[in-house]
């Protein structure tokens, strides 16, 4: 089996078209933003202490693109001071970094790279896909894994990826997930795409190691112009619970530019979540609507419902919703306000605090400056002449 991979990729190494007469791109994008944020509830407590804090966020996005490849690498960081709250004053309160690299490697074949770095005073800004409000302490998170695509025949596609996920809160036990999905799709009409594939999990926290595996099936259909419907689901096995479980994912969503765009999504599968061991049961609905009222000025709409359950019986259902507007004053400055508002009853770490209830407000101003710099790249000609050529008569250059 592996030397079957490797072959493969050989052949797609050496398949793979010269980019030497290729024109690249180099576009950077330095951006600094100011803002002021007021959190009503800054420790995520029953009963919350709120602040007002002043943000100021550097950041530098860089990128390199020819026909055939893409890197992408990002950083920023948030400096913080706090009204009433000095303790909360830190020069890098919370860090973003992300790398990214897309390979053609031949018409067939697609090599993709995706890392990222996250690190926060405030664990909760970590719970991507649980929503849930964890308390104010400092955490780490790495993401980083590769995929890749195969078109193996006109309308069959093989895909494939591996995740590696990290997360730490001080004082707490390290947890690690791996995700491994290796699948395919077929298009069976213009509109319609079935597919299979296998998914496996792997949990290590606190030195114990747990393993899921499941079989799903796919089904995308193409409702309208921009317009996607997506169902994959199947059977799951869990050895942290030696049960058999579903996992499911339900899509639908609509993306173009200059029109109102709008997702909704239903997720069930599992995951972790910052200082709780083992793996933790999630079942979480979003959805969102953007809608471009005028060429600059866009207002969008953001809700979701996340609910999860530990293995020592904890759990905890948040509800959160969120009022966004963003207006391009004159680029590159965009002006962003923000409203959002979260509930969570219950608690992850214990089934003791079931009734345990916390409300959190939070508002946003914030005004960035980011100008895009770009600049193409073409090489010379291989058949060029390096120089121009001396005349021997008159002994000039013509």
């Amino acid at each position: 089996m592996r030397r079957t991979v490797l072959r493969v990729i050989t052949a797609a190494l050496l398949a793979a078209p010269s980019p030497a007469a290729a024109q690249a791109r180099v576009t950077l994008v330095p951006s600094v933003s100011v803002g002021s944020i007021y959190d009503d509830n800054l420790f995520a407590r029953t009963i919350g202490t709120g602040d007002q804090m002043t943000l100021i966020t550097p950041g530098l996005e860089a990128s390199y693109e020819t026909p055939v490849k893409l890197l992408l690498g990002a950083f920023s960081f948030d400096a913080q001071r706090s009204f009433d709250h000095p303790a909360l004053n830190e020069l890098a309160a919370r860090r973003h970094g992300l790398a990214a690299g897309r390979f053609q490697l031949s018409p067939h074949f697609t090599l993709a790279f995706d890392g990222r770095y996250d690190r926060t005073d405030s664990a909760g800004d970590l719970s991507f896909v649980t929503g849930v409000l964890l308390d104010r302490q400092r955490a780490v998170r790495w993401q980083v894994g590769p995929s890749f695509a195969f078109r193996a025949a006109p309308r069959v596609t093989i895909t494939g990826l591996y995740d590696w996920t990290t997360e730490t809160v001080v004082g707490a036990e390290m947890s690690d997930e791996q995700v491994a999905r290796l699948g395919f799709t077929r298009q069976m009409t213009p509109r319609t795409t079935m597919g299979a594939s296998y998914l496996g999990r792997r949990f290590v926290s606190a030195g114990e190691t747990s393993t899921s595996t499941a079989a799903l099936y796919s089904w995308s259909y193409e409702v309208a112009p921009a317009t996607n419907l997506t169902l994959q689901g199947g059977p799951r096995y869990s050895s942290a619970r030696d049960a058999v479980l579903p996992e499911i994912v339900l899509a639908l969503g609509r993306k173009a530019a200059t029109i109102v765009n709008y997702g909704f999504d239903y997720w069930r599968g599992e995951s972790i979540i910052l200082g709780v061991l083992g793996p933790v049961e999630i079942h979480s609905g979003t959805a969102h609507i953007t809608w471009p009222i005028r060429q600059k000025v866009e207002v969008g709409v953001h809700g979701g419902v996340f609910n999860s359950q530990t293995l020592s019986q904890g759990h905890a259902r948040v509800y959160h919703g969120e009022l966004v507007n963003s207006w391009t004053l004159k680029a590159p400055l965009v002006l962003t306000l923000s409203y959002g508002v979260d509930f969570q009853r219950g608690d992850v770490r214990t089934s003791l605090l079931s009734d345990k209830r916390i409300t959190r407000q939070v508002v946003l101003v914030r005004l960035t400056a980011a100008p895009r710099l770009t600049r193409s790249l073409r090489p010379d000609d291989p058949l060029q002449p390096l120089e121009p050529l001396a005349d021997p008569v008159k002994g000039v250059k013509r």
